[in-house]
């Protein structure tokens, strides 16, 4: 290889090739200048960012310190603060992420249902950034009405919202279904109903010795439970249906199961929750929440035709059941045929899942509209 001989360049060149040093100089010093301020500064890193790196840090958190859960228990919320997570070196402080002029807090709520977990990132940077509850968005007053179809809110001794009339905005995305919301309770825990259709099913189609065939026997529970409860079970545990992460998000409930008469004109739910079932991860409406779905005044009780009209609850293709059964026989319970209508519990309906979800989840997107429904995902670690 050819030597080159400098001495021979000419000065045009000489200057090009000092100008090439320069630039390169400069550049290898703005080089080294990013990465002291990275490596003593910190970089900036986006919020949602920031939020995926506060869900590591509590998983590798809770590997470590697994005593912190009660497995005792069906279901529970463990709230850890960022600081535990900085001082065991699971994450930086937040000035490490964030502009200078950016003060964050947070925590991280931990949300167990058996042995599956998901992470809510509560991060709070004032103007910059603040995480909102599906919650909040959805019972934002603005979102309240006192006529028409929409979102009421149902005073009693321990109030609560629920979705009544033909056409409120109450679509969920869930589980990969679609699902209507139709109540939040006074923990702000968000109940769903399945808008999808899984399985046909009789109520019941035990030996009745009352009517001496195989009519069904009307108890939810009992020596045996009934076919509706082992379909709700086994729907439960498909995970092609709701997977283990979906399933974190779901809070156990104990249903209300006490039979009603078609004479019953009780429509708070006071009757069918006298009684109530064991803990279930799913389960199904009870009638009363049927008839108060309806915004009709003549929707008076179960033989009430009138409670089809103005009920979003009826928008559905296919008859499905209620939990309740008939307290006038052993035999019958209540399902949904555009209005609630009592027939032998060896017929065959739809089951049409209710689901509790934790409403504490951060909101996401949506309207609740059909075409852009609210979105409730988990947030989990691979």
């Amino acid at each position: 290889m050819a030597k080159i001989d400098f001495n021979n360049i000419d000065e045009k060149t000489k200057g090009y090739i000092k100008i090439g040093i320069i630039i390169l100089g400069l550049l290898v010093g703005f080089l080294i200048i990013l990465l002291v301020v990275k490596l003593f500064i910190g970089s900036v890193v986006p919020f949602d960012k920031i939020e995926n790196i506060m869900v590591r840090a509590a998983d590798q958190y809770m590997t470590k310190h697994e005593d912190k859960f009660n497995k005792s228990e069906p279901y529970e919320t463990i709230e850890l603060n960022v600081s535990d997570l900085v001082v065991e070196g699971y994450m930086k402080d937040f000035s490490k992420y964030t502009e200078k002029n950016v003060m964050c807090n947070g925590k991280v709520l931990v949300i167990r249902n058996d042995e599956n977990v998901s992470y809510i990132p509560k991060l709070d940077c004032g103007d910059a950034y603040k995480y909102k509850e599906l919650v909040e968005t959805i019972i934002a007053p603005e979102n309240i009405v006192t006529a028409d179809s929409g979102l009421y809110k149902i005073e009693t001794e321990t109030p609560y919202y629920m979705f009544r009339g033909e056409y409120p905005d109450n679509y969920v995305s869930y589980a990969g279904s679609t699902w209507r919301i139709m109540k939040i309770n006074e923990q702000g825990n968000i109940q769903l109903i399945s808008d999808d259709h899984k399985v046909n099913s009789p109520w019941d189609n035990r030996y009745n010795v009352d009517k001496k065939g195989i009519d069904g026997i009307n108890e939810f529970e009992g020596t045996q439970a009934c076919r509706l409860k082992d379909n709700i079970i086994g729907l439960y545990n498909d995970e092609e249906y709701i997977t283990k992460e979906n399933k974190s998000l779901l809070i156990p409930q104990q249903l209300c199961i006490e039979k009603r008469s078609s004479k019953e004109f009780d429509n708070t739910g006071n009757k069918e929750c006298s009684k109530k079932s064991e803990l279930m991860g799913l389960g199904s409406i009870y009638l009363s929440e049927f008839i108060q779905s309806s915004l009709d005044s003549n929707c008076l009780n179960a033989g009430s035709w009138a409670c089809a009209n103005y009920n979003y609850l009826t928008k559905y293709k296919y008859a499905f059941w209620t939990i309740t059964a008939n307290s006038d026989n052993s035999y019958q319970a209540y399902f949904v045929d555009n209005f609630a209508k009592v027939g032998t519990t060896s017929r065959g309906a739809y089951i049409r899942l209710t689901a509790v979800i934790n409403g504490k989840i951060n909101y996401k997107s949506g309207t609740g509209t059909e075409t852009d429904p609210y979105i409730i995902e988990p947030i989990t670690v691979k």
